[in-house]
């Protein structure tokens, strides 16, 4: 029973782990596209 929510407890950790990283991931993206697209237009 402990094992089983310990397995349990870990695997919840690594997918909210992962998750976080593809949201960074996205976030990094979008404010890098933001950026560009801040430039892009103070060329004008």
């Amino acid at each position: 029973m402990n094992v089983k929510l310990l397995k349990l407890n870990i695997k919840v950790e690594v997918v909210s782990f992962k998750a976080r990283i593809q949201i960074r991931k996205i976030g990094y993206r979008g404010s890098w596209e933001s950026f560009y697209i801040r430039k892009f237009f103070s060329t004008f």
